[in-house]
């Protein structure tokens, strides 16, 4: 009971609402007096909870006397509680929009940290991307919300390139426009971390380095030459998986198994 009574007080529900909401559930219907024995509710205080509850829409009550309580059920409250929590949050966006100051056009460098923190701003940036949107992400900080924007993105965009990274190549996840990263392994040894790499409207650009759930930072910035170097980065790795999906079988042996030898540069 008292890790439902946390949950409750979350959502603005008293001990003695919850208590009487959770009997109500339990037995039905009954009396204030039933309600007020079975939930252990002092009856001077039940009939003002029973009241409050009916004007939250979460206990009904008959019109015959005695007067009968029953409370709606499990679904229709947390439908009820979606809802009014949506139509808060959405309150909440416009006011504050009102009070911001934007900061588009600034150069300055700004520090995020906290993987959770870091994916919550990779979705909105995916979901708020007008014109184009060039990102790399590995195959495993793509949850189904992510998932779901991506699946969104590339049929709304024409600008939009993703490079996936999987460390065993397994890349099929239900995104059609992807680009396979083959040097994953490689990648792993070089910068010993994950990273997601975002590029939204040539305009901004985020750089996170995930080493764990407990151990995320990113940068962010407007600042027009590190937005540039940033979706070269991804381009490059574009045009770099696009050549290798057009060579020929004898090209292919000559550059090894996993086509390591591509990167023989130095």
């Amino acid at each position: 009971m008292e890790n439902l009574w946390t949950l409750m007080k979350k959502f603005n529900f008293t001990e003695y609402e919850t208590k009487v909401y959770t009997t109500l559930l339990k037995i039905g219907k009954a009396t204030g007096y039933e309600v007020s024995k079975m939930s252990g509710v002092p009856r001077s205080k039940v009939y003002n909870v029973l009241e409050s509850l009916y004007q939250k829409g979460i206990v009904q009550r008959s019109s015959g006397e005695p007067t009968l309580y029953s409370a709606i059920g499990v679904d229709d409250f947390i439908d009820s509680l979606r809802t009014g929590t949506m139509n808060d949050l959405t309150s909440l966006q416009r006011v504050l929009r009102k009070e911001e100051q934007t900061v588009h056009e600034s150069n300055e460098i700004w520090n995020l940290e906290g993987y959770e923190n870091i994916l919550a701003k990779v979705k909105n940036l995916v979901r708020s991307a007008k014109d184009e949107l060039f990102i790399q992400i590995w195959l495993e900080d793509v949850d189904e919300e992510l998932l779901e924007l991506l699946q969104e993105a590339e049929q709304r965009m024409d600008k939009y390139v993703l490079i996936l990274f999987s460390p065993h190549h397994e890349y099929e996840i239900g995104l059609k426009r992807y680009y396979p990263h083959y040097f994953e392994h490689e990648k792993l040894e070089e910068m010993q971390s994950r990273w997601i790499n975002v590029v939204k409207d040539n305009s901004y650009m985020m750089l996170s380095t995930i080493h764990s759930k407990d151990w995320a930072s990113a940068v962010s910035t407007c600042f027009a030459p590190m937005v540039f170097l940033a979706k070269e980065y991804v381009k490059h790795d574009a045009y770099t998986a696009r050549i290798l999906e057009l060579l020929d079988e004898k090209t292919i042996q000559l550059l090894g198994k996993e086509k390591e030898k591509v990167r023989d540069i130095f």
